[in-house]
């Protein structure tokens, strides 16, 4: 099966976070899925030497840089791979983030079933029920978001995963095989909140 990692990459990075990631999680995929091919959505501020770091570690990357303004919509550059991959299987990833062997255990036993769809839940903190990073799609599925859209309006941290509700979500949430972990998100707040919320625990008697 021919696979592909789609990801965005974009903004002024004084902290470096990013841009390391990105080189990164190129390593690790070359390491690991020599045979996956990578492709970057790229913002214009990028430094070139980041491009060249990149692209060193890993000879599957292909660039593809938007002239576009880098702001919180551009991380939906990545759907863009919707419309333009024949690959078997696309993984939609964060540049933050790197490869876990639980994310490579579930993504096999998901290419294994028949689900075209997949998605990871694995933080408390993830309520939504597509992760803009952590969800997957399978090629007998793209056809139904050709007409995604290349933009999306709303310049805030989440932006991107509230338009797959509506672009995603309402056609794959009865296909989709779901990871789920330490999802009792009230459960977790509620315990970590006890003091303010419930008071302190008694002492044993």
């Amino acid at each position: 099966m021919t696979g592909l990692v789609s990801v965005t990459l974009f903004g002024p990075d004084e902290r470096d976070i990013y841009y390391k990631g990105a080189v990164q999680n190129a390593q690790q995929y070359h390491r690991l899925f020599p045979e996956y091919d990578l492709w970057f959505y790229v913002g214009k501020s990028v430094p070139t030497e980041v491009l060249h770091k990149i692209k060193s570690v890993n000879d599957r990357v292909e660039f593809d840089l938007v002239d576009e303004p880098e702001d919180q919509t551009s991380t939906w550059w990545r759907f863009r791979a919707l419309k333009h991959s024949n690959h078997d299987f696309i993984l939609f990833r964060d540049v933050d983030s790197r490869l876990c062997e639980r994310e490579i255990v579930a993504t096999q036993e998901w290419l294994d079933s028949r689900w075209p769809y997949h998605v990871m839940r694995d933080h408390q903190f993830h309520g939504r029920q597509l992760l803009a990073g952590l969800w997957s799609i399978k090629r007998e599925a793209l056809f139904s978001h050709r007409n995604i859209p290349d933009k999306i309006e709303g310049d805030w941290y989440g932006t991107d995963q509230v338009a797959l509700l509506t672009w995603v979500w309402t056609i794959c949430r009865r296909q989709i095989l779901s990871h789920i972990g330490c999802y009792h998100i009230l459960r977790r707040w509620t315990r970590g909140c006890r003091s303010e919320l419930l008071g302190p625990k008694k002492p044993p008697s």
